[in-house]
This record gives C-alpha cells, structure tokens and sequence, in this order.
C-alpha cells in the first residue's frame, strides 16, 4: 500500500500526483479519477488492519503502469531543484534571506510537477484495470492556478501556517524519491503530522535517531561510551533520544 501521509495529503489537496503514484482504491466506490478514490494506509494501523481494507479495495497500492511494468526505477535525488526552492522558502518565510517565501514555494512544487511529466492543461493517467487484465486511460485536466488558489494550498505568509504549507510540500517531494530526507526532515521540524499506533512499533513512538552499530559498542567501547554519555547523559544509547542538532 501507499503510505497515508504521502497519498492522503495528495488527495486531500486534489493533487494529480496522487494518480501518478497511485492506484484507485476501487472499494471506496468512487470513480477512478475522483480523488476520493486515492487512500493511503495509515502509518499507525495495525498491518492486520491494513490487511483487511486491502483485501476490500479500500486501500490504494503503487500505480502498477509506473512501478512494475519495466525494470528502471525512479531517479534518486542528492540535492534536487525542488529541495533548493523549498529551502529558500522556508528561509525566506523565517525572515533569513529577503526573496519571496510564496515565489519559491511554488517553484518548488511545479519542479516536482515536472518531474513527474505534469502540464498545465490535460494530463494522460494510466491505471490497472480491476481484474488485472490491461489498463484502463484518462485525460485528465490540471490547472496550475485552481491548484494554487486552493485554501490549503495558497500560501498563507510569512508565519507558522505558511512554514507547515512549505514543510507539507518539502515532504510530498522528497517521497518515494529521497532516500531518508522525508524522515531527517519530519525529525527536524516534526512536520508533517504523522497517524501514530502500533503499526509504527516503538510503543507506537516514530524513532528519532538511529543506535549505533553494534561493532561500535564491541571494538569501539571506550570512544562509544564517551559520545552516549556526552550526547545523551545517563539516558543511553535510546532511539527516542533527540540529536544535538534536532534540539
């Protein structure tokens, strides 16, 4: 399945993206195209329970035309255009540099319309048929400026909603694209929110840092005990711990 906060956010902003990434979710009972039909799992649900709504069409699974159907994956980003627009961004809406927060934000995000191939005007979206026997196509319509002009997504200044909108798109971008960045990005602002329970493990805890390896602790003991004990006092070698630069 596609993870919630990626596919939900994409459907909640009537983003074509989530057609590009996505499967409908055909048990939802809505047409294919209707952004309705686009559901992500949640990070917090139970695998039992996601298990269940995906055996009932209600869950949404990778776009099968994009993913599966040849054998060259997705280009990884290292320092993309959108990244350097969305943090120009963000500088500009915490006052940093003099540019325009909202001119770059929206840079950043018709970059990432670019790469995924997405025009203003007619968009052609493949999908799965049902029963698994083709592909089913649509035109479909997108406008730059009805995106835009949405409440949720037009920015809204230089202050705390504004800083969430660029962070929520920051995030839509580096998915499925960026290796750990959604997640270094997520543990540095806590941006966006994610649905938390016990399909994140960790007492249902999103971790905040990664343990040293264990041939550290063995071979490296001496030095190893002095960083736990200089970055995190008596608390130890703890996942739920933040970095220095985190705090």
């Amino acid at each position: 399945n596609v993870g919630g906060t990626l596919l939900n956010n994409l459907s909640a902003l009537n983003d074509i993206r989530a057609m590009y990434l996505a499967e409908p979710a055909r048990g939802l009972g809505y047409e294919d195209t209707d952004y309705r039909s686009f559901k992500g799992a949640d990070l917090g649900q139970d695998l039992s329970n996601m298990a269940a709504l995906s055996s009932q069409g209600k869950l949404s699974f990778l776009n099968y035309n994009k993913y599966y159907t040849g054998y060259t994956g997705e280009p990884t980003f290292i320092l993309s255009y959108p990244e350097v627009c969305f943090a120009i961004a963000e500088a500009a809406n915490r006052g940093w540099v003099s540019q325009s927060a909202d001119a770059w934000y929206q840079k950043g995000v018709k970059g990432m319309f670019d790469f995924y191939g997405i025009v203003d005007g007619d968009n052609t979206v493949t999908f799965r048929k049902s029963d698994g026997s083709g592909n089913d196509v649509y035109t479909v319509n997108f406008a730059f400026d009805n995106y835009f002009n949405q409440p949720s997504v037009k920015y809204a200044g230089n202050n705390e909603t504004g800083l969430n909108q660029i962070l929520l798109q920051k995030y839509l971008a580096f998915a499925r694209n960026s290796g750990l960045q959604a997640y270094y990005q997520w543990r540095r602002t806590g941006q966006p929110a994610f649905n938390t329970g016990p399909g994140t493990g960790n007492g249902g805890v999103i971790p905040m840092r990664f343990q040293y390896p264990s041939n550290e602790r063995s071979v490296n003991k001496t030095n190893y005990d002095a960083a736990i004990q200089s970055q995190f006092g008596g608390a130890g070698d703890d996942i739920n711990q933040k970095l220095w630069i985190d705090k």
